[in-house]
């Protein structure tokens, strides 16, 4: 299992040539990502791997009625992912190779880009590795 938790406070201020004022903005946001994560290995090389991951992001705009950092203030998100991986380790570890189904659940979702987030698989996605050590 693995906890992390992202807070970010940003002030900046929005010039509107319009009106020719400038105007603060003030955003902050918080995003809670907690993973769980089982491996099986076999002795003859096979091995799997399930990950189940969960994000919380809660944002807030404050001062500003014309719209986020972003072009408007998100609402925040709350999704789970699920990723399935299955593979083989040839002999002394030299060769492996995997697929993976990603995002098993099809799950969307809609984070604010205001906190460091390691994109995710918008859609079911399927993978392959190769890998060579030498």
């Amino acid at each position: 299992a693995r906890y992390s938790l992202t807070a970010v406070d940003v002030s900046v201020d929005d010039y509107s040539p319009a009106t020719g004022q400038t105007f603060p903005q003030h955003e902050n946001s918080t995003l809670n990502e907690f993973s769980l994560f089982g491996n099986y290995y076999v002795p003859c090389g096979f091995f799997s791997t399930f990950q189940a991951n969960w994000w919380v992001q809660h944002n807030a705009n404050n001062g500003y009625t014309g719209g986020g950092l972003a072009g408007g203030s998100e609402p925040g998100a709350d999704f789970w992912q699920l990723n399935l991986y299955a593979g083989y380790r040839f002999p002394q570890r030299h060769v492996e190779v995997s697929v993976g189904l990603l995002n098993v659940l099809n799950q969307g979702y809609n984070v604010d880009p205001v906190t460091y987030f390691l994109e995710q698989s918008r859609t079911r996605s399927l993978v392959a590795s190769l890998k060579f050590n030498f």
